[in-house]
């Protein structure tokens, strides 16, 4: 065999070079387009499960969205009216100026304001039958002689209109006697800020609840507590809270304690008197196969303990008026 010529026997060996160079690249690319590939795969699949979890930008949760946007608009224009009746609730005791500040009444006006709620309560109260005590001022004996300051009348006002409502309820509920009525001492920050589970406030003000006033954070609401300690049948509380449920004003029954009148359990023996005596009234003959029903449960009185906060809508200042849209 003949050899062949150098320059053909290079040639083969280059090809040959370049074949096998050619292949590796081949190989080592198509191996990254594949992996390439199935993180592709994976991804998507992700991402489909995602969408069907509902949490991906679809059409369908845009959808959702704009329908829960317009039914928050729709809600909001809904409640707009009843928080504007029950702002001018206090119409009579708070104001508005010019500058967007709220403004109360002055301290002469706001005194004789509270002396005529007062009495008419007073007056109330005895029509009614509903015991108090002398002179009672209905938290606000600090004020029977002397007017606040010009600064405490707004608060203060607000205050007298809700102690009025609840009071009023109260009275026509049927309760027999109206012990006490504590309130947030506003026109005292240090003494409205103190938090204690004694019934006697540590500020030496029994008229002082033991709680303070708080405002939601973006100034649309603040809840101002109250307390009534009062004696009444467990039929007049549940007139009383129906009432306060169903009242213009937004109050919220925060907690009850309830201490009765009878610590014990009737007697079998008190039971039997109490039947032997109806059967004598009646004129029947007791006999044993009888069957009297007395009230045993019920018909006690029961001293009440009632927190109750009143929810106090705030006009909005002009920072926080937004312009509606046309």
């Amino acid at each position: 065999m003949k050899e062949l010529p150098k320059h053909l026997l290079v040639s083969i060996i280059a090809l040959v070079v370049i074949g096998l160079l050619g292949g590796g690249a081949w190989f080592w690319s198509a191996q990254l387009l594949s992996s390439k590939i199935n993180e592709k795969a994976a991804i998507q699949g992700q991402l489909m499960a995602l969408e069907k979890k509902g949490i991906f930008p679809s059409a369908q949760n845009k959808k959702t969205l704009d329908e829960q946007a317009k039914e928050l608009a729709t809600l909001s224009e809904g409640m707009e009216p009843s928080i504007q009746q029950r702002m001018a609730l206090f119409k009579d005791v708070r104001t508005v100026d010019d500058a967007g500040l709220m403004k109360g009444l002055g301290p002469d006006e706001w005194k004789k304001l509270f002396e005529e709620k007062r009495n008419a309560l007073r007056k109330m109260a005895e029509d009614k039958k509903v015991k108090i005590p002398d002179d009672f001022n209905f938290g606000f004996s600090s004020y029977v002689l002397a007017a606040p300051r010009l600064e405490h009348t707004l608060d203060l006002g607000v205050q007298l209109m809700a102690v009025q409502e609840f009071s009023k309820a109260l009275i026509q509920s049927g309760a027999q006697e109206l012990l006490l009525v504590r309130r947030a001492m506003v026109e005292n920050k240090e003494a409205e800020s103190r938090s204690t589970t004694s019934r006697t406030s540590s500020s030496g003000n029994e008229e002082a609840v033991e709680a303070r006033v708080v405002t939601e954070p973006n100034g649309v609401y603040r809840v101002i507590p109250f307390e009534i300690v009062f004696k009444a049948s467990p039929q007049s509380l549940v007139t009383l809270l129906n009432t306060l449920g169903s009242s213009p004003f937004l109050f919220v029954t925060k907690n009850l304690v309830l201490e009765n009148e009878k610590t014990t359990v009737p007697k079998r023996s008190e039971v039997m008197d109490a039947a032997s005596a109806e059967a004598t009234t009646s004129g029947a003959e007791a006999k044993p196969t009888t069957k009297v029903l007395i009230p045993v449960v019920g018909q006690e009185l029961v001293t009440v303990r009632l927190r109750v906060d009143l929810i106090d809508f705030l006009p909005p200042t002009k920072s926080q008026v937004v312009p509606k849209k046309t």
